[in-house]
């Protein structure tokens, strides 16, 4: 754990430091060493893992003792439904499987209509002539427009898209990373250009490496950095490493989806976080310290005077950075009951 005094050093900044110049160092920092820009660099990482830590007060003093954190009763939230999440989930899925198959120029499939079986006593109906004078119309698909025909033929050509196109990939997190964002390196499969059509289109030959595909398939390690507090449907947008474009057309883009897991002992709503906590009946009635586990290691908390079970006590800034940075959400514990006496 960092102190104070070496969190402000890798900010640039001095104690005594406010929370707004806190906040316009971090800025200006992150902009300058920010992975989309440098490149991933562990720079980056220390920053934010410092205006992290500065934020939420998770640093230590030059004695290292811990203080005790105050814990106020706070109002129950209205819990989220898991019909909802589920049904969200459902209609994501829907959305991504139709965007797809538009993009590859397929048309989502149509459920057929059964007519109702005849009863085998009874003949098959027979169709209705029409009356004498009237034309028989027949429904045929539109034909596609002159734009269309022409953007078409812009983007293929060969029976090959030229343009790169974008992937998505879902990415699960951990709940360690969740809390304090990391560096990972991930396994990604892409379509990249064949290095040999080169020399085989110069010689009027198909190539033998990817079969007049001009593009193959390769598989790469990447190394990204998620931010801390990564949340149910985040993307993160890799640059270039999509499926390749040719003849000078740029290169897809690669779209991480988060997939972030939960954080054992705690549930999570946005940036806060709800568990459980035992305490002595002697602190319920007097009030007190008792240590409890946070999802970051132990705490020590001052619980008030007269706590009953089912009591909702709050912790500020004990539970997960915002992304994107900013304000750090509440860690909430519910008295679940009072421990026995030894």
């Amino acid at each position: 754990m960092l102190t104070r005094d070496q969190a402000l050093k890798h900010l640039g900044l001095k104690a005594p430091a406010s929370e707004r110049e806190i906040r316009a160092a971090y800025r200006q920092l992150a902009q300058r060493f920010h992975p989309d820009r440098v490149g991933e660099n562990a720079r980056f990482t220390e920053i934010t893992a410092a205006y992290n830590a500065l934020l939420r007060g998770d640093v230590k003093a030059a004695d290292a003792t811990p203080k005790p954190r105050p814990a106020t009763r706070a109002a129950r939230p209205e819990p989220i439904q898991r019909a909802d999440v589920e049904a969200w989930r459902a209609w994501r899925r829907k959305a991504e499987r139709l965007h797809a198959e538009r993009s590859q120029g397929m048309s989502p499939p149509s459920t057929p209509s059964v007519a109702a079986p005849s009863s085998p006593s009874s003949p098959p109906p027979s169709p209705t002539p029409p009356s004498e004078g009237v034309k028989v119309a027949e429904r045929i698909a539109r034909p596609p427009g002159l734009l269309s025909r022409i953007k078409a033929g812009l983007k293929r050509f060969g029976g090959l898209r030229l343009e790169g196109r974008d992937e998505v990939m879902r990415l699960p997190v951990s709940g360690e990373v969740v809390l304090t964002g990391a560096q990972q390196r991930i396994g990604v499969q892409r379509k990249a250009a064949c290095v040999a059509c080169a020399s085989d289109q110069a010689r009027g030959e198909a190539c033998a490496v990817c079969e007049g595909q001009r593009r193959i398939k390769l598989r790469e390690e990447i190394r990204v950095y998620i931010p801390p507090g990564a949340r149910e449907g985040v993307k993160l947008r890799l640059n270039g490493k999509g499926t390749a474009g040719l003849d000078g057309h740029p290169d897809g883009d690669l779209y991480l989806l988060l997939e972030p897991q939960p954080i054992e002992g705690f549930e999570r709503q946005d940036a806060d976080l709800y568990g459980a906590l035992e305490i002595p009946p002697h602190v319920a009635l007097q009030g007190g310290e008792i240590s409890a586990a946070g999802p970051r290691g132990a705490l020590r908390v001052r619980v008030p005077k007269g706590s009953q079970v089912g009591d909702l006590l709050k912790i500020k800034g004990e539970g997960l950075p915002t992304w994107g940075g900013g304000a750090v959400g509440d860690l909430f514990f519910e008295i679940t009951g009072l421990t026995p006496p030894p």
